[in-house]
C-alpha cells in the first residue's frame, strides 16, 4: 500500500510495483531512442523524487537497464544508458527480475538453462530417497522442488523456440523417471501424461494462456489485461470463435501472445470454449491438453 501512489508521478512510462521492487517501461522506435531516453530519464527522476519525499533511497546496486528488441533492431543500437542520481547505468543483455532472467532479445534461453541446472541438480540429489520414498510422497516432493520451478512463468518462457522449451521439457522427462522408477533410456511420455497427468512446458503454456484468455473474455480479471493487450474479445455467437490476430502487425508472428492465445482458444472443441464457470473449464482444458499431449 506505501507504493500505491508512485505511479501518479510517472508521466511517460507504465509502472509494474511488486514489494518493493519497480519497474518503469517504455517503448519506442530505434530511430527515436534519444527521445525515449529523455522521456525514461524525466521519469526516473520523478520517481526519485517521490522517493526522496517518502523517506527512501534508490538502490543503485539493484538498478539495471535492459533494451528489448529484435537482433537486427538491437544491432543500430551502442552503449544505451543513463544517469541515476549521478550514476551511469548502461543496458545491460539480461537482467534478473523476481526470480526470471529477461534477455534482450527475449529468448528465454538464459532463464531456461538457469532454471534447468537448479533443477537437475535437485532431482539428482533425489535420487537416494526413491528407495524410502512411497510413490504419493516422492511425487509430492518432486512437484514440490522440481515441477515448481519448471512451472514458475512457463507462460512466458513457453514462447520460446523448440530449442530452448525442450531443454525444460528434457528436466519434466527426467522428474517423471526418478518418480516412475524408469531408466534413462525408457520411454516416459505416456506414463507421464496418464498416469503422473503433468503437462510438458509447451502444454503448461498452452493450458496458462487459455486460463487467462478465459478471464479476460468472462471479463473476470482487470481490465489492464485486455486493454494492454490490445485484444478484440467478442465473440462470434455461433462457433464461440475469436477474431484472429494479425501476424503481419508484430515481429514475433504467431508466437506473439495475442495471436498464439486467439488460435488456442478457436482450436478448442466448442464444448470446452461454451463452459460458463471456471473451475470446469479449468478442468476440461486441462484433460484436452493431456489428451492431445500423448500425439
Amino acid at each position: 500500500m506505501y507504493t500505491n501512489d508512485l505511479p501518479l508521478v510517472l508521466v511517460h512510462c507504465l509502472a509494474i510495483l511488486f514489494a518493493d521492487d519497480i519497474t518503469l517501461c517504455l517503448s519506442g522506435r530505434v530511430e527515436d531512442l534519444d527521445s525515449v531516453l529523455t522521456k525514461l530519464t524525466y521519469d526516473v527522476q520523478n520517481v526519485l523524487e517521490w522517493m526522496s519525499k517518502n523517506g527512501m533511497e534508490v538502490n543503485l546496486a539493484k538498478t539495471d537497464l535492459l533494451v528489448i528488441g529484435s537482433k537486427s533492431q538491437l544491432k543500430k543500437l551502442e552503449n544505451v544508458s543513463i544517469q541515476v542520481n549521478g550514476t551511469v547505468v548502461t543496458a545491460k543483455k539480461s537482467i534478473k527480475l523476481l526470480g526470471t532472467t529477461i534477455d534482450s532479445e527475449l529468448k528465454w534461453s538464459d532463464h531456461v538453462n538457469s532454471m534447468a541446472s537448479k533443477v537437475n541438480k535437485c532431482i539428482y540429489s533425489l535420487y537416494p530417497l526413491r528407495n524410502y520414498l512411497s510413490f504419493v510422497n516422492l511425487k509430492t516432493v518432486v512437484d514440490a522442488y522440481c515441477l515448481s520451478n519448471i512451472k514458475y512463468v512457463s507462460i512466458i518462457y513457453g514462447s520460446a523456440s523448440k530449442k530452448v522449451t525442450k531443454i525444460a521439457e528434457n528436466c519434466v522427462r527426467r522428474a517423471a523417471r526418478l518418480v516412475l522408477s524408469l531408466y534413462y533410456y525408457e520411454p516416459v511420455k505416456t506414463e507421464l501424461t496418464t498416469k503422473l497427468q503433468w503437462l510438458l512446458p509447451v502444454s503448461d503454456y498452452n493450458y496458462k494462456l487459455l486460463l487467462l484468455l478465459y478471464t479476460i473474455i468472462n471479463g473476470d480479471c482487470p481490465p489492464y489485461f485486455t486493454h494492454t493487450l490490445g485484444m478484440d474479445i467478442t465473440l462470434n455467437s455461433r462457433t464461440y470463435n475469436l477474431k484472429p490476430g494479425n501476424l503481419s502487425l508484430n515481429i514475433f508472428g504467431d508466437r506473439c501472445l495475442t495471436c498464439a492465445a486467439t488460435q488456442l482458444w478457436n482450436s478448442l472443441p466448442l464444448e470446452i470454449k461454451s463452459i460458463p464457470t471456471f473451475p470446469l473449464f479449468k478442468k476440461r482444458v486441462k484433460l484436452h491438453l493431456l489428451k492431445n499431449q500423448l500425439y
